[in-house]
């Protein structure tokens, strides 16, 4: 079931009013077997699965506790165990595909190929395994307390608005909610929480699906689109990337809300960034966060010398990368971030030592807001194309067969699967996406809106509806969550 699909509207449904009524003195019970029965929708194996790693992660919590003098070698020993079993999912047929090709090299002959293996990645399993490494760890350091309860635990790593895509949550932020065993209804929550449902359709449906077949139209065939149709498909899968991510979040987090349980932020206005570490600092905050603790921080942060700092940085986005998946792409990707981030970390530093005292202009600070965006946009090339040969093609011919004139524009834009209502459609999503993170930079939208008079209130939630539906039902094309590959 996907968080914006007819199927979970009806689910969601029927446990909240169970929420606050039937089970109002069951809460955590009904939300455990309510998170379960979400995982038995999937697949019975992803729930054995998920299981398992729970059981270690909390048998493992436990024994650090009773046994002290040893914590670190049971938390080293946890973290090896979920790590084999993420890369047996994600990596074993790549290594499999890969002994193939290098044999066939070798000797010339199919005959000593291993046969292939397809594997399906269980739901969720990138991140419940790096919430449970986060968990056993931030009980070694003492930064959480065990939890006594595995009911309590399960519930914690099993919740169903955030099992699927995250955000991946701390102990410290979510098991403390779990102590109120009884929540009574709040009108606030429940309007807010609908609010942030709301711009969480918006983005998914109006934005993410909308772009998805024309961007790609573009990605799997660039070889038959000129410099300007490859242009625009990079920017579009920008925005459709973002939109279709922090829609998931934004839907975890306004359900979640409505339940009167609160999950961390997982994006502030990325897109607004001046720069690639303000850029990590806001996209997906969770993950950016649990490598900051568990790989960056331990290695040694910035409190090193220069080209050990360089090395932290490298070796953290580039296990970013590999996290994502087993291709040469999300490491290539991971790879240029951290370089990025290293040019800038060496830039500011030598900036520092010539304006102090200098006041910033407006226009520098354009420039630096357009040169981030159009990085980003660039490196999401690798994210996106189906090989790395494919983003190097993409990128290398951004300027190739340029004519400047209307007829030429009209015709890549057309060219791409653009009608005139989709291109109406999509420049009036983006401009309301802008004007919606623009507005989150400083108080969420859900502030915003509830500031505002009735009339000028409910006409923005009519128009919402209508063209969120208008959208489902004439222009877009449901998609799966991108991130469900992870």
């Amino acid at each position: 079931m996907n968080l914006n699909s007819y199927s979970f509207f009806l689910f969601f449904f029927i446990i909240f009013i169970l929420y606050y009524t039937v089970c109002k003195r069951r809460q955590q019970e009904l939300l455990l077997i309510s998170s379960i029965f979400f995982i038995l929708c999937y697949s019975p194996f992803c729930f054995v699965l998920l299981l398992f790693v729970t059981v270690s992660a909390y048998g493992a919590s436990c024994l650090i506790v009773k046994k002290a003098s040893y914590g670190k070698k049971y938390a080293i020993i946890s973290t090896v165990l979920f790590l084999g079993i993420l890369a047996v999912f994600k990596y074993l047929m790549f290594g499999v595909n890969m002994w193939n090709r290098m044999m066939t090299a070798l000797t010339g002959s199919e005959n000593v190929v291993t046969p292939a293996l397809q594997i399906m990645l269980p739901v969720g399993i990138s991140f419940y395994i790096f919430q449970n490494i986060g968990y056993v760890w931030d009980v070694y350091k003492k930064r959480a307390p065990a939890e006594k309860s595995f009911a309590k635990y399960l519930l914690f790593i099993s919740y169903f608005p955030k099992f699927t895509v995250g955000p991946i949550e701390r102990a410290e932020g979510f098991m403390p909610q779990m102590q109120q065993e009884t929540r009574e209804f709040s009108y606030a929550n429940a309007v807010a929480g609908l609010r942030i449902v709301m711009i969480g359709l918006f983005k998914k449906v109006a934005v993410a699906d909308v772009l998805a077949p024309v961007v790609n139209n573009v990605f799997d065939n660039p070889a038959e689109y000129t410099g300007l149709s490859l242009m625009i498909a990079t920017i579009l899968y920008t925005f459709q990337i973002y939109c279709d991510f922090s829609g998931y979040a934004d839907l975890a987090i306004g359900y979640s809300k409505m339940l009167g349980i609160n999950l961390m932020q997982n994006f502030h206005s990325p897109y607004f960034s001046k720069s690639i570490s303000g850029f990590w600092r806001r996209w997906h905050i969770s993950l950016s966060s649990w490598f900051r603790d568990f790989v960056y921080i331990p290695l040694g942060g910035n409190r090193v010398g220069k080209m050990r700092h360089m090395f932290n940085t490298m070796v953290t986005f580039v296990l970013s990368g590999i996290w994502h998946g087993a291709s040469l792409n999300f490491w290539v990707w991971g790879g240029v971030h951290g370089i990025l981030l290293c040019i800038e970390n060496g830039l500011n530093k030598g900036r520092e030592r010539h304006k102090k005292g200098l006041r910033r202009s407006g226009f520098a600070e354009a420039a630096k807001w357009g040169l981030t965006f159009v990085c980003i946009s660039v490196v999401w090339v690798f994210f996106r194309a189906n090989s790395l040969r494919g983003a190097v093609y993409i990128i290398s011919h951004y300027f190739s067969q340029w004519q400047f004139n209307l007829s030429y524009v009209k015709a890549s834009i057309v060219s791409m699967g653009f009608t005139e209502l989709t291109c109406v459609v999509v420049l009036v999503s983006l401009g309301i996406l802008v004007v919606i993170d623009w507005l989150q930079c400083k108080r969420s939208i859900s502030d915003v809106l509830g500031v505002q008079k009735p009339y000028i209130r409910w006409g923005i939630y009519f128009f919402f509806v209508f063209y969120i539906l208008f959208c489902k039902m004439y222009m877009a094309q449901s998609q799966q969550f991108i991130y469900f590959q992870f």
